[in-house]
């Protein structure tokens, strides 16, 4: 999928970011260390249309093995079966929300840099994510 369509579709699904995100999270992979040709992530978002733009661009950015989740919960137990170098999560799913999720990783996987993804971020939960030890809030 072009850039261009993934910014179309971010604009179509409501969210404000579009094609910036790409630039933030590739600048976010750099600063974890991931090399941009190879590395694990692990996608959690409850939208499937979200999750395949993610892939999809992270794909023509790279040579990742990328795992997909629609919750926290289903994350973590991705998470350990596998070595995750970065999390890319949304804030607000059902099951097991993001920053939950962060909590959980930060107990059982301190290593892992996660990054949380939202549309819809106030300023108490980027103090809270930061606090709880993520790696960037977007």
């Amino acid at each position: 999928m072009k850039k261009e369509t993934i910014s179309y579709v971010f604009a179509e699904v409501g969210l404000s970011f579009g094609l910036e995100i790409s630039i933030c999270i590739i600048s976010k992979i750099r600063t974890t260390g991931i090399s941009m040709s190879e590395g694990t992530i692990l996608i959690v978002d409850d939208e499937q249309m979200i999750r395949e733009l993610l892939v999809d661009m992270l794909n023509e950015t790279g040579n990742f093995e990328i795992y997909t989740a629609q919750n926290g919960k289903d994350a973590l137990e991705i998470a350990s079966q596998h070595e995750i170098d970065l999390v890319l999560t949304d804030l607000r799913m059902p099951v097991m929300g993001g920053m939950e999720l962060l909590a959980e990783l930060r107990k059982r996987k301190p290593d892992i840099s996660v990054v949380i993804l939202t549309a819809f971020g106030r300023r108490e939960d980027v103090i809270e994510a930061l606090r709880l030890g993520a790696s960037n809030f977007l």
